[in-house]
């Protein structure tokens, strides 16, 4: 299989690069001039410069018969999703497999949409229980602060928690 790994640029060099190399050192080269069966690209390259070109995408089609999608709870962006149906009708064939820790979106949005099925999955509970993940402990604070929500995805700025610094 030729594997083609879509990850967020951060994550490449430690992760990605580092481990590839390691464990298939006949198959991947991080040079991206190297053609090798595995390759990693940011998925910043997505939407760079008005998305990938037809082109690049002809060239990827070509080349690749598999594509891992690393932080996949992304991949129902307008970006990804573009992408992937532009690829499926050049390569419907193709292979999607996508990793995430964050499966629940919080614009709800499934990724079974995108995904076929979820073959594996942990919760925060069966980490605590197999010792991999400390037991929550939590600690509510009275104030007389009051802060609101900006709306946008259920969260709270900066600017209105840090009233809290100074709470009475």
């Amino acid at each position: 299989e030729r594997v083609l790994v879509i990850a967020p640029k951060a994550t490449i060099p430690s992760v990605w690069n580092k481990n590839l190399s390691r464990l298939f050192p006949d198959d991947f080269d991080p040079d991206p001039d190297y053609q090798h069966d595995i390759r990693v690209i940011p998925h910043t390259d997505l939407g760079r410069h008005g998305g990938l070109t037809m082109e690049r995408i002809e060239w990827l089609r070509a080349r690749y018969d598999t594509i891992i999608i690393d932080e996949a709870h992304r991949s129902m962006s307008k970006t990804y999703t573009e992408f992937l149906e532009f690829y499926y009708d050049i390569n419907p064939n193709f292979k999607l497999f996508g990793f995430t820790a964050t499966p629940e979106r919080l614009d709800r949005k499934p990724l079974l949409q995108l995904f076929e099925k979820i073959t594996y999955t942990k919760t925060i509970y069966d980490l605590i229980k197999e010792g991999h993940l400390c037991n929550i402990v939590s600690y509510r604070i009275k104030t007389k602060q009051k802060i609101e929500s900006t709306g946008k995805h259920e969260d709270f700025t900066f600017k209105n928690l840090s009233v809290l610094d100074n709470y009475s």
